[in-house]
C-alpha cells in the first residue's frame, strides 16, 4: 500500500478521533477491550474450546483490570455480552439457555498447561459461577491457578483487542492468532505440523492436506480478514513429506489499512 502524504494522516487521525467519540456506549467500550496473557499460557497450553466458549474466556480476560492483584469475582449481563459478541439476543429464553450451555460447558472443561518441560498440569477455566435468573446476569470467577499467567505481567505477554477476534468464524482461527501474535515481535515462526496440531488440539486431522483444508486455511482466513497482524505461510518439506511450516507475521501499522479492517469487524458484528 503506498504512503499516506500528511494531509491523508491528519484526515484519518480526525476520522479515528470523531469514531472513538461516537463510541461512549459499553458495548462499544467492551468490544475495545484488551486481552492480556502470558505467552506460557498462549504457548504452552493445549485444550478443545468452541468457538462461542473461547470468546466468552476472552470476554472474561478482557475484564481483568491492569491494577488488579488476584483473580475477582466479575458480573456481566447476558445481553451485554450477546451485544459484544454480535449474537441475536432477541430470542428472550432461547438466548438465556444458549448462553448458560456455554458457560457450564466451559466451566466443565479443563486444559493441560506445561509449566516445565515434559511436565503437563490439569487447570480448569473457571472456579465459581451463578446466574440470577431474574436480572439475566451472571457472577463468575476465573481459576485462580490462572492469575500467574494474567494478572501483574510485566514481560513476557502478549495484548491481544477483542475487537480482532469476535468475529472471527473459526475457533482455530481464534486460538492461532493468539499463538502467532505472541510471536509477532519475532518476526517469524517456524513449527512442526506435530507441533501446531497439538497446539490448536487438532491432531485428529491425521492427513496433512485435510489438516490445511479444514484447520489451517480457515484459520488463516480469519487472521486476514479481523486480525491486526499480516501472516504468510513457507511450507517446508523433509524428504517430501511437509514437516513444518514458517509463519511470517507482520504487524499492521498503516492506518489506512486498520481503518478498513475496523469497519470490515463492524459490519460483521453489527453496530
Amino acid at each position: 500500500m503506498p504512503k499516506l502524504s500528511h494531509e491523508e494522516k491528519v484526515a484519518l487521525y480526525e476520522r479515528i478521533a470523531k469514531r472513538d467519540e461516537q463510541k461512549s456506549d459499553g458495548i462499544d467500550k467492551s468490544r475495545s477491550m484488551i486481552v492480556v496473557k502470558s505467552n506460557a499460557l498462549i504457548q504452552q497450553t493445549r485444550y478443545e474450546l468452541s468457538l462461542q466458549e473461547q470468546r466468552i474466556l476472552l470476554y472474561l480476560i478482557s475484564k481483568i483490570k491492569p491494577d488488579d492483584t488476584e483473580i475477582k469475582e466479575t458480573e456481566i449481563s447476558i445481553i451485554d455480552f450477546c451485544k459484544v459478541c454480535g449474537i441475536d439476543y432477541t430470542k428472550n429464553k432461547a438466548t438465556y439457555s444458549y448462553v448458560k450451555s456455554i458457560l457450564k460447558n466451559l466451566a466443565d472443561k479443563s486444559n493441560w498447561i506445561e509449566f516445565e518441560p515434559d511436565i503437563e498440569t490439569l487447570v480448569r477455566w473457571i472456579d465459581t459461577l451463578s446466574i440470577h435468573k431474574g436480572s439475566g446476569s451472571v457472577k463468575i470467577s476465573l481459576s485462580r491457578n490462572l492469575a500467574p499467567y494474567l494478572i501483574g505481567l510485566r514481560k513476557q505477554y502478549t495484548q491481544i483487542p477483542l475487537f480482532n477476534i469476535l468475529p472471527m468464524k473459526s475457533k482455530y482461527g481464534i486460538r492461532l492468532y493468539e499463538i502467532l501474535k505472541s510471536y509477532a515481535n519475532l518476526g517469524s515462526k517456524r513449527i512442526s505440523i506435530d507441533e501446531l496440531k497439538k497446539r490448536l488440539n487438532a491432531e485428529s486431522y491425521k492427513d496433512t492436506s485435510n489438516f490445511k483444508k479444514k484447520v489451517l486455511f480457515p484459520a488463516l482466513k480469519d487472521i486476514e480478514e479481523y486480525g491486526d497482524v499480516k501472516v504468510s505461510t513457507i511450507f517446508i518439506k523433509t524428504k517430501n513429506k511437509i514437516t513444518h511450516i514458517e509463519f511470517v507475521i507482520t504487524l499492521i501499522d498503516d492506518i489506512n489499512e486498520k481503518i478498513s479492517r475496523w469497519d470490515d469487524i463492524e459490519n460483521a458484528l453489527g453496530k
